[in-house]
């Protein structure tokens, strides 16, 4: 079982080796999201798979925030 802190390194790295057209929106990290849910196991207070879509989200967002900055 992993420590919270490994799994969302290893969420983030499976969620960066999907195309860029996979990792687009926010609908396509929650549905990501209920995926690795099953596949990674690490404790949590909170739902693991809310949390995992959490860090995804902010990586979508990351993303979305670089290339505004870019287009700017």
């Amino acid at each position: 079982m992993m420590t919270k802190a490994e799994a969302e390194q290893e969420v983030i790295r499976r969620f960066s080796l999907l195309s860029e057209h996979d990792r687009q929106n926010y609908e396509q990290a929650d549905a990501y999201a209920v995926r690795l849910v099953a596949e990674i196991e690490f404790e949590s207070f909170t739902d693991r798979r809310r949390l995992i879509a959490a860090w995804l989200i902010r990586e979508v967002a990351r993303s979305r925030g670089k290339w505004e900055a870019y287009a700017a």
